[in-house]
Order: C-alpha cells, then structure tokens, then sequence
C-alpha cells in the first residue's frame, strides 16, 4: 500500500468525537479504545469540528449537540451519532435536520454508546480498524 493510500485508508478509519467537555472527551476516547477501536480524532469546540470536517473521510462522527454551529455538519457524507443532554425526542428534528442516524443521551453510558456505534457502523457498511481482542 503506498502511503497516500494508507494516509487515505486511516482517514476511513477514523472515528471523529466533537464534544465540548474535556471529561465526556476523555471518556468517549477510553471506551472506544477500550473496546478496540483506534484513529481517533477529537474537536473540541466549533473552530475544530469546522477544521475536522475539511477532511469528511470519517467512518463515523460522535458530536454534542451543543457544540456552536452545528449546520457546519450539512453535507457531511460521514455517519453521525449526536449527544445530547436533553431527550432525544426533544432534539428530534435536529437529529432529523443533521441526517443524525442515532441519539446518545448524557450522562453517557459506555455500552449505550458503544451499541449505538456499532449498530451504526453496521448499518452503513463501514469499517473501522478495531482490534480483534477487543471484538471478541
């Protein structure tokens, strides 16, 4: 593999957390790497997601719903998992709006969120570098 294709093959892989507090971040990071999952990439405010989006070769995007300028999402071609605090029936047409393919409610639950990134990685047909160990 030539490393332009691997550079382009890790970018696929990569799983892009959007979330404004730097505890539900390191959190997101831990369960994820825990359960095997690697080429993490994080954004810790507007600026960074509207830097992290330029890229939009993400296997998946987990994104606070608090997070400014969230319309910066339309037209990304990566699936999404939105994170919000309040009910998700309450953030419904936002989810709706963002093309969110699920709602993950805080305080986050690891297996919660875990189920839903695995459903939704499954759903779309991606992949993402995971560890073996940890899939079993």
């Amino acid at each position: 593999m030539s490393p332009v294709s691997a550079i382009d093959a890790r970018r696929r892989d990569t799983i892009l957390i959007a979330e404004s507090s730097d505890g539900n971040r390191r959190l997101l990071r831990w369960a994820l790497e825990s359960a095997g999952y690697r080429y993490i990439r994080e954004a810790k405010d507007a600026d960074d997601l509207g830097a992290a989006l330029q890229d939009r070769a993400y296997a998946l995007m987990l994104v606070d719903a608090s997070i400014d300028r969230l319309e910066q999402l339309d037209g990304a071609s990566s699936p999404l998992i939105l994170m919000t605090a309040s009910l998700c029936g309450n953030v419904n047409a936002q989810v709706k709006a963002l093309g969110a393919r699920a709602c993950v409610h805080r305080p986050i639950y690891v297996d919660e969120l875990l189920g839903a990134v695995k459903r939704t990685l499954a759903n779309d047909g991606g992949t993402v570098a995971h560890t073996t160990a940890a899939a079993a």
